[in-house]
């Protein structure tokens, strides 16, 4: 499977289980529409520590089934 088409079926994957099991979907959407904003609009992370965590995720989700 090519990485790009690997990584999207991860993010899908993370996304349901987490509207499955442990968020509202309307919490889901409104997350997903903040992180849509405008070209230009910077989120402002607070907390460095769950910024890195947050990075360290998206980072694991690319990295390739053996």
């Amino acid at each position: 499977m090519e990485k790009t088409k690997q990584f999207e079926e991860r993010v899908v994957a993370f996304l349901y289980e987490l509207g499955r099991d442990h968020l509202p979907l309307a919490d889901v959407e409104k997350l997903v529409r903040s992180s849509e904003g405008p070209f230009g609009i910077v989120t402002k992370y607070s907390n460095k520590g769950l910024e890195i965590y947050a990075r360290e995720i998206v980072e694991r989700l690319k990295k390739e089934i053996p």
